[in-house]
């Protein structure tokens, strides 16, 4: 009877929350499961029939004329099972529950006067287009992601209609917006970085500034995808392109984990790939999740995290390359350049990211559900700009071996100010903390969301491997570059040149963002959708 007190008060109190806080638009993240269970032999409902989705405390009962109704229902791959006293249990294996979308899972049970053994059916496919759906949409499942030769969710997309992942130095996008972040710019049917809207959880992720992902997660953390390109549903206002909901990954009756660990260099050397030896990936991720022991599977957990780096571009490079000792002759129809000096396979630039990501399920009641969840990234990159040459290798007077090669770059033999190239690197760090409470009442719900993110960005030259903290050699210098073409004065500014426009030494910028939402849900008897 306490316990049952505690439970009205707790309801109570939520429902005076739901009252006096103002309602704002929420993003549906969680599916619906329903269906008919009947007698197998006369085919008629079966009413007081329970339909319980295992590892969960999600269940229902039939109505009168056999249908039930579960809401709130985490995305994944679940196996769901009727029984019914005097009737043989049946279970349904591999029932896929989707973002904002309901999927139905009919019973047949059969009547018997004496014990059976339970009968495991295998449930019918997704459908391939939901009946709800208004435009196109794909769902991506975690079995699915673990199953492809990706590292990263949007090696996933790419492998979408739709959604194309700009690459670097192509010319696609400019210098600036090429440089600024620390990923490559998406295009969701030809449409702008910031008309697709990145969702985690429910909540909205984009950087307010650029429109690119504050956090992105590693394939580990995510428990399904779902990517929508055109047609999107009010709820999702920002959104233009597309929609990229992503769901993370939540711990379950049982414990379950995995480790990757991933390596190019000693492939490469052993098999004679060069460009797999400087590619230089070194990618170790997994994930660990299950209920936390001595709470009856009351309190669950899932954590992952990732640590990767490579260089940024491995490029091929002719050996036909520029020395003082090689005078060049009428009979070469396309001599070497001045800065030349490479030949053979280089590697370029560097990203490197780290992350973490954790997130907590409270099951107090069989209709309540508190959700904790953080999310932790670091990301650096120095891009590959043919313009910054010689800075990806060092000091320019390490790519020669002769006197007279090095006198030739430190004079204006076409090499001046080399040694004073500036290469812009971006780092970042992004942090995402999201609480929800969810409370079920019949086919009913309603459900309070707060989250707050923080994203950091900076962007710092370096001149010779040392970080410019500010404008470079002259105040109003705001290309942060020195150019070694001939003809250009040392320190002198190119007018408009836009070597490395928008970029700026010691950049540095800050953003929070913090949100409440409050999302209410009433479910028809006569109608399967949301």
């Amino acid at each position: 009877m306490r316990s049952l007190g505690r439970r009205r008060w707790f309801v109570a109190t939520l429902l005076g929350a739901a009252l006096s806080a103002p309602i704002t638009a929420a993003q549906a993240q969680s599916g619906k499961l329903t269906g008919v269970v009947t007698d197998k032999e006369s085919g008629k409902p079966v009413e007081g029939a329970a339909v319980v989705v295992q590892g969960t405390t999600l269940g229902a009962t039939t109505n009168a004329s056999g249908r039930y109704f579960i809401i709130q229902v985490p995305p994944g791959t679940y196996t769901v099972q009727g029984r019914r006293l005097g009737y043989q249990s049946v279970s349904a294996t591999n029932v896929v529950i989707s973002i904002d979308a309901t999927r139905e899972q009919n019973f047949q049970l059969r009547a018997s006067n004496q014990t059976l053994q339970a009968i495991t059916v295998q449930a019918d496919q997704a459908p391939l287009i939901e009946r709800n759906q208004i435009g196109s949409s794909s769902v991506i499942t975690a079995e699915q992601i673990q199953g492809l030769p990706v590292t990263s969710i949007a090696g996933v997309l790419a492998l979408q209609q739709g959604f194309t992942e700009v690459p670097a130095n192509t010319g696609v996008v400019s210098l600036a917006e090429e440089q600024r972040s620390t990923t490559q710019p998406v295009r969701v049917r030809g449409g702008r970085g910031g008309s697709t809207l990145s969702m985690i959880d429910g909540i909205a992720i984009n950087n307010p500034l650029f429109g690119s992902d504050a956090v992105s997660l590693n394939a580990l953390a995510v428990q399904q995808v779902n990517f929508q390109r055109g047609g999107m549903d009010a709820q999702y206002g920002n959104a233009l392109s597309g929609v990229i909901n992503q769901a993370v990954r939540e711990g379950g009756s049982e414990v379950s984990g995995s480790l990757d660990f991933q390596n190019s260099t000693l492939p490469g050397t052993v098999f004679g790939t060069k460009q797999d030896e400087l590619n230089g990936l070194n990618l170790l991720r997994g994930y660990l999740s299950g209920p936390v022991p001595g709470t009856r599977s009351k309190i669950r957990y899932a954590v992952s995290g990732q640590v990767q780096s490579q260089a940024q571009r491995v490029l091929e490079f002719d050996n036909d390359i520029f020395t003082v000792n090689s005078p060049i002759t009428r009979n070469d129809a396309l001599p070497p350049g001045a800065r030349d000096l490479n030949g053979g396979w280089q590697a370029y630039g560097g990203s490197q990211n780290s992350q973490v990501v954790a997130k907590m399920t409270f099951l107090p009641f069989d209709k309540t559900t508190l959700k904790l969840s953080g999310i932790g990234s670091e990301r650096a990159v120095r891009n590959y700009d043919r313009r910054l040459y010689y800075n990806f290798r060092g000091d320019p007077l390490a790519l020669v071996n002769n006197r007279a090669d090095s006198l030739n770059i430190l004079s204006d033999g076409g090499n001046r100010l080399s040694r004073d190239l500036i290469q812009p690197s971006v780092s970042d760090r992004g942090q995402l903390y999201v609480a929800s409470l969810e409370q079920r009442f019949g086919r009913s719900n309603i459900t309070f969301r707060a989250a707050q993110t923080n994203f950091e960005r900076e962007t710092c030259p370096y001149f010779l491997g040392t970080c410019i903290p500010g404008p470079f050699f002259r105040p109003n210098f705001d290309q942060n570059f020195l150019s070694p073409s001939p003809g250009v004065a040392g320190g002198d500014r190119i007018p408009d040149a836009g070597i490395v426009d928008g970029v700026f030494g010691g950049e540095k910028f800050t953003t929070r963002t913090f949100k409440v939402d409050v999302q209410s849900q009433v479910t028809d008897h006569n109608n399967l959708q949301f």
